[in-house]
């Protein structure tokens, strides 16, 4: 396994496009505009075999405000945007034979990796095992859970 954390910036519009594909194919992200929003990201994290085969990804994130403001409202919690919060923690995909050890790896990587002081996560409340996984990074459950645009019941976590 290989671990690369890159930088947008540096990569090419084939590379791109396969990292904003394999997250589009997980099912859990609005697919609409995806490939503008990796491009604006602030790294990448991606996994590939030994067969430069990607199976995994993850992002820290540079969302849009309104993006950032719909969010922390939904969730009751508007007043901690003044604490900063402009990135986001997402896009964390592992296929599901490479999950555990690959999952965990790839997380502590970015966010070693990535010094921001303050980052968020919005996580499915049903996936009790990635809130678990951000709960031991420093994240917590914060505000209260709230619908996303495709009605999925979503968890705002907070770290910083």
């Amino acid at each position: 396994m290989k671990i690369q954390i890159v930088k947008p910036e540096n990569q090419s519009p084939d590379d791109l496009q396969e990292f904003a594909d394999f997250v589009a194919a997980g099912g859990q992200v609005i697919s609409t505009g995806l490939p503008r929003r990796v491009s604006n990201a602030l790294i990448l994290g991606k996994v590939y075999t030994d067969e430069d085969k990607l199976v995994g990804s993850v992002a820290i994130k540079r969302p849009e405000d309104s993006y950032r403001q719909r969010v922390f409202t939904n969730a009751g919690v508007a007043d901690l945007l003044a604490s900063g919060y402009l990135y986001e923690f997402g896009w964390l995909s592992v296929l599901p034979e490479y999950r555990g050890r690959v999952t965990i790896e790839l997380v502590n990587t970015v966010l070693n990796l990535s010094a921001v002081p303050s980052i968020y996560a919005v996580i499915a409340s049903h996936k009790h095992g990635l809130i678990e996984i951000a709960h031991r990074y420093g994240f917590r459950s914060v505000g209260h859970e709230f619908y996303g645009k495709d009605d999925n019941l979503l968890t705002l976590l907070a770290k910083g």
